[in-house]
């Protein structure tokens, strides 16, 4: 797998609810939303550093996510099935990007990513 990024993320129940709690108590603003047939994803910044934030019915709220941008998309999906993980759910190919979720045996949600465009955001 060859991985372009990496983003570190937490699920949430609500992500509005979640996004109003981080920028009013903690100081974060919504640098993008990203929604998605099965996904909402806020990218929350502050002025250090940024997180995903996500809501979607197969993530447990308060479990750590992991958003991975890959450059081969099927080769990299072969090699988190190789590597153990569970797929959760078919892959989502949506107009700017492409995904599957993933799962470790302790929950972690791992989305292994391609974006079809270079700002999938705009």
């Amino acid at each position: 797998m060859i991985i372009s990024q990496m983003y570190n993320g937490i699920a949430t129940g609500n992500v509005e609810e979640g996004a109003k709690f981080f920028s009013e108590k903690l100081g974060y603003t919504i640098k993008h939303r990203l929604i998605t047939s099965c996904c909402k994803i806020y990218i929350m910044e502050n002025q250090y550093n940024e997180f995903d934030l996500v809501e979607g019915e197969a993530f447990i709220p308060g479990k750590a996510v992991f958003r991975i941008a890959v450059r081969d998309f099927d080769s990299s999906v072969q090699d988190a099935l190789n590597d153990g993980l569970r797929q959760i759910g078919d892959v989502v190919d949506d107009e700017k990007i492409k995904f599957a979720l993933f799962s470790n045996t302790n929950g972690t949600i791992f989305i292994v990513s391609h974006h079809k465009k270079v700002n999938i955001y705009v």
